[in-house]
């Protein structure tokens, strides 16, 4: 998800504008050792690339900050806001014997008081996630944000408007800045079955692929995992969209999707519905031509694939390049897939 906007960001500046005392002893950095800085409950983001992260560290010498809230339980201690793969960079830098001591510069957090609309918990949450804004993040990862935030814009927007209007406008324009679409995608990640998302985690399938087998049915998502564990499947995008299910399978599922409410129907359904839709003729009429908002949004689509296919194939080089411990290599990818996530996030 991209950086937000909107509600979001004027929340946490009038939550700090109200509980900082002041504005050099609320951002103060102090050195703290790692051991004394325990993880965050709340976070739901996975520690990924660590040890790319301590070499980078090494060559570099630089850390950035650390935000941390001291312990109520526990005095001495410290609970991160944001920082977990630093914090796991550092100990490891640490174990390899790299470095004496685990002493990394932190900004102890003063000013994460509930406001009159929101409880501590929802703005320490707030505070989470925009933390990790920057995050190269998976699709369940942006599902688990989705799913935090959603129940507090809620409670604001029921506060704001009185119910009225559009919340699912109200939550993508005013509170996480995405557009509508971007927001759907995110959610079709409730529907992938257990299996896939093991073979995603497993590395088996891509993030592309993911997304477009999340619009399966479960029968064909489990079919096409049963292919891919077996080697009949590559599980690239290219892949999922051309996979076809067994003609007995495919006759039950036809018999099944016959029976549905036409508004629950699958997606693939409905977009060859919409496809025959702009396609038919009528008798004596010319054939009738996209407009321009609809070519527009076609065409955002096709750049929208390409960019998301440079990802896996950047993702995939960069995962190769550590394989054989080249971490040049890794690093100039990873340099390629952020350029191409952000090309992707800017057109959202």
């Amino acid at each position: 998800m991209k950086r937000y906007s909107g509600n979001i960001l004027s929340i946490l500046e009038k939550q700090r504008s109200v509980n900082a005392p002041a504005k050099d002893e609320a951002y103060e950095v102090q050195m703290i050792d790692a051991h004394d800085i325990v993880p965050n409950s709340k976070n739901f983001y996975g520690i990924r690339d660590v040890e790319e992260l301590a070499t980078r560290m090494k060559i570099s010498g630089h850390i950035t900050p650390l935000e941390v809230v001291a312990n109520v339980d526990e005095p001495g201690k410290y609970t991160l806001i944001s920082g977990e793969r630093r914090r796991a960079a550092m100990l490891y830098r640490l174990e390899q014997g790299e470095i004496e001591k685990a002493v990394m510069p932190c900004i102890v957090r003063v000013d994460l008081n509930g406001t009159e609309e929101l409880t501590a918990e929802e703005i320490e949450t707030i505070n989470i996630i925009s933390a990790n804004d920057y995050r190269d993040k998976t699709p369940f990862e942006k599902l688990d944000e989705v799913q935090k935030l959603e129940p507090i814009a809620k409670k604001l927007w029921e506060k704001e408007t009185g119910s009225q209007g559009q919340f699912r406008e109200y939550l993508c324009n005013k509170f996480l800045g995405i557009s509508t679409s971007s927001l759907q995608r995110i959610k079709m990640m409730e529907h992938v079955v257990p299996e896939a998302r093991k073979a995603y985690e497993e590395n088996l399938l891509g993030k592309t692929a993911l997304s477009e087998l999340a619009y399966k049915s479960e029968d064909e998502q489990r079919a096409y995992i049963r292919d891919l564990e077996s080697g009949n499947r590559s599980g690239t995008i290219a892949d999922v969209q051309e996979k076809e299910m067994p003609q007995e399978e495919a006759s039950d599922m036809a018999c099944d999707e016959a029976a549905q409410d036409p508004m629950t129907a699958g997606q693939e359904d409905m977009e060859e519905a919409l496809l025959q839709e702009i396609q038919a003729e009528k008798p004596g009429e010319a054939p009738r031509s996209l407009d321009m908002a609809e070519a527009e949004a076609k065409a955002r689509q096709w750049v929208r694939e390409g960019l998301l296919r440079l990802v896996e194939e950047a993702t995939g080089k960069m995962e190769a390049a550590k394989a054989r411990v080249d971490n040049a290599d890794a690093a100039l990818w990873d340099l390629r897939r952020a350029a191409a996530n952000l090309a992707i996030e800017a057109m959202s």
